[in-house]
Formats: structure tokens, sequence, C-alpha cells
């Protein structure tokens, strides 16, 4: 599969995951936040040496600043994404849906499912699963990791 196949369903995905945070409320992300425990670092290390077979050490490397985060760096992170939660869902107004991205790429016959760029459903969660060590930066995985 073409590699802007891979990037053009991707983007489905991306959308599919903004959607998904334009519908929680502050009061809700305030209270998924308070229920959420610090991430485990030993857990998330079997993750990525799990996933990321080819570049293990990389990848550590990227995440070390979340990988390492404190309870006291977690705490300010949770006020930060509670604090923030009116700018995020702004953004999340920017993103074009899924729908609106399938009415771009249809006419052109671009493949829209899972099956017809040659992923399983597994596939796809395990990507979504761990997508948010792809990128050294806080990404829209990354929230949703934190949310979960």
């Amino acid at each position: 599969v073409l590699h802007g196949i891979k990037v053009g369903f991707a983007t489905l995905l991306v959308a599919d995951s903004y959607t998904r945070l334009s519908s929680i409320t502050p009061s809700k992300v305030a209270n998924w936040l308070r229920k959420t425990s610090l991430p485990d670092s030993k857990t998330q290390l079997n993750e990525i040496r799990q996933n990321y077979n080819r570049n293990p050490d990389r990848i550590v490397d990227e995440q070390k600043r979340f990988l390492e985060l404190t309870p006291t760096g977690w705490q300010q992170l949770q006020q930060r994404i509670s604090d923030q939660w009116q700018a995020i869902q702004s953004i999340t107004a920017l993103v074009p849906t899924r729908s609106e991205i399938e009415r771009i790429l249809g006419p052109i016959h671009f493949p829209l499912t899972a099956a017809a760029v040659g992923l399983t459903e597994m596939d796809v969660n395990s990507g979504l699963l761990s997508a948010h060590y792809l990128r050294d930066r806080f990404t829209v995985f990354k929230l949703l990791f934190y949310l979960r």
C-alpha cells in the first residue's frame, strides 16, 4: 500500500479522534482527569518495545519526558488540560470531520475503510492505542491516552 494511501486513511482516524474530543464537556473532562492515575512507565516501556520493534530505543528517548512524569508533574498536566479545555475545544472545531474528508476523497475512489487499505480492525485498534508514542510532543493521541 502506498504511503499516501496510509496517510489518507490515518487522516480519517485523526478526524475521528478530534470529533471524539469535541463531544467532551469541561465538566466531563475534569471528572475523567480526577479518575485517571499517572500512567505506569514500565507498562509504557513494554508497549513501546512490543509495538515499535524496529527502533524502540529511539521512541523511548523521544518519550522520555512523558515516561519520567512525576506525580507532581502528572497533577500539573491534568490541571493544564482542564484549564485549557476551552482552547482544545476551539481547535477541535477547526478540524474537518470524517464525513467531510470522505466527501472529498470519495469521488477519487480513495479507500475509506481499513479493509480497503489492507488493514484489519485489530491493526487499526493496535495502531490507535500506540499512536501517541509516534511524536515527541503532546498530540491528540497523547491526550486521548491520558483520558482513557
